[in-house]
C-alpha cells in the first residue's frame, strides 16, 4: 500500500466512483443515447483509465497487475450485467475499450510525476 494521509478518504473516493460507474452502466439509457459529446468507446476508455490510474495509486506498484486484471473484471460484469437488464446489450468493443484504459491507466502509475493524489494531498490538505 502507498502511504497517503488520507488514504481511507482516497479509498472511499474510488469506490464511490465505482458505484457512479455501476449507476451509469446499468440505467436505462435516454431517449437520445448515443449523441453524447464524446463516441461511447472514447467514454470507455477515460472511465477505465481514470479508475486505473485512481486505484494503481493507491496500491503498491507490485500489484498493478491485480489491479489491472481487477477493473477488466469489473467491466466483463458491467457487460454482462447489461445483457440481463433488457435494455442494454453486451458489446466485445465495450469491454476492449474498458480494457485499454484500465491498462493506460496502470501503466500511467509508473510515472513518478503522474502521481494526482499526492498532488491532491499537497493541494487540499496542505501535506508535504
Amino acid at each position: 500500500m502507498r502511504k497517503y494521509h488520507h488514504l481511507k478518504l482516497w479509498k472511499l473516493i474510488g469506490l464511490f466512483y465505482l458505484l457512479l460507474v455501476s449507476y451509469f452502466s446499468l440505467r436505462m439509457p435516454s431517449s437520445n443515447y448515443g449523441e453524447g459529446v464524446l463516441p461511447d468507446k472514447i467514454l470507455h476508455t477515460l472511465t477505465y483509465l481514470f479508475a486505473g490510474i485512481w486505484f494503481g495509486l493507491l496500491i503498491d506498484r507490485k500489484y498493478l497487475t491485480l489491479v489491472f486484471i481487477s477493473l477488466c473484471a469489473f467491466g466483463y460484469s458491467m457487460e454482462l450485467i447489461q445483457e440481463s437488464t433488457g435494455y442494454r446489450y453486451y458489446e466485445i468493443e465495450d469491454q476492449w475499450a474498458n480494457m485499454a484504459g484500465a491498462f493506460l491507466g496502470c501503466l500511467l502509475t509508473l510515472v513518478p510525476s503522474l502521481n494526482l493524489i499526492k498532488y491532491l494531498e499537497k493541494t487540499l490538505f496542505k501535506v508535504k
